[in-house]
């Protein structure tokens, strides 16, 4: 039965469902099936009847190591819903991923589709890293250096590099002239126009994290003359597709870019850490300071 389309594999699957019930179920199993790229994976499917608590094996790959524990509550949901349901597993070990979809035949029976989607996930990560160093490359040539679109385990090295001064909490808008002053107080005694920006810088991120994530923390850490202001969120970060505009372009803004306050960080801020994703968004800006003249 995988050897053929999709589409007959969901004919298949669905001849059982009451009439009424059948182009429905249908519609919204092709298209999870589109969504998900599970026609690239077909090959690697499995395809078995769930009926008296017991699943028995249809066609596809015999040998599919599913979580089977996983896939009867998937099952037993779909069966007592009445309704397709879908969840991605991963295995105990870590190392596989897998799409089950359970499909309702009665109120006693159902089919479940099983594929293992390890490599199609593993190759869209592949062109994930791919497209975001493009993005690195340029918009670190077009900001002189001065901009690093950071990866995970790059930013944690920046938030941790140096010694803390002072961290606090930001969830409503009082709270920003409120850092402002705690963070003042614990900077080193610094050039008015250096504090000027960092005060600017630090207010315009915080406002952003209000905005789109409705607060997050932030930190201030010094190694040698250089501080480094730290604003970490857990929003929904900024789209990849708007990331460029986001972080060039002045007076751009949408609900999830960072608006045009970026362009002024950019401008005051010495150098900029941007680390952003669907769990959130960390924004480092370091500001060579010149002790005050007294």
């Amino acid at each position: 039965m995988l050897g053929g389309s999709a589409g007959e594999l969901v004919q298949e699957i669905t001849k059982r469902l009451p009439a009424h019930l059948q182009d429905l179920v249908r519609e919204k199993l092709l298209a999870e099936v589109e969504k998900s790229e599970i026609i690239n994976a077909l090959k690697v499917g499995k395809v078995m009847k769930y009926e008296g608590g017991r699943f028995r094996y249809l066609s596809g790959q015999a040998d599919l190591a599913l979580p089977m524990e996983e896939a009867e509550k998937l099952m037993r949901q779909a069966i007592r819903q009445a309704e397709h349901r879908r969840e991605l597993i991963v295995s105990e070990d870590g190392k596989r991923v897998f799409d089950l979809h359970g499909v309702p035949f009665d109120h006693k029976s159902g089919g479940l589709l099983a594929f293992d989607i390890t490599e199609v996930i593993e190759k869209e990560r592949k062109m994930y890293r791919r497209e975001m160093q493009a993005y690195r490359e340029a918009i670190a040539a077009v900001t002189g250096g001065r901009l690093n679109l950071a990866n995970g385990e790059e930013i944690e090295r920046v938030v941790s590099e140096g010694t803390e001064l002072v961290k606090g909490e930001v969830r409503q808008t009082h709270d920003i002239p409120e850092a402002r002053r705690i963070i003042q107080k614990f900077l080193p005694s610094i050039d008015r126009r250096r504090w000027h920006a960092i005060a600017l810088c630090l207010s315009e991120a915080l406002t952003n994290a209000l905005k789109h994530a409705g607060g997050g923390c932030w930190q201030a850490r010094q190694a040698g003359d250089t501080v480094r202001v730290i604003v970490r969120d857990r929003g929904p970060g900024i789209k990849k597709s708007e990331l460029a505009r986001a972080t060039l372009m002045q007076h751009y803004s949408t609900k999830n870019s960072l608006g045009c306050g970026f362009t002024l960080m950019l401008y005051y801020a010495d150098y900029l850490h941007l680390n952003t994703g669907p769990s959130g968004t960390t924004l480092a800006m370091d500001f060579c300071v010149v002790p005050a003249i007294s």
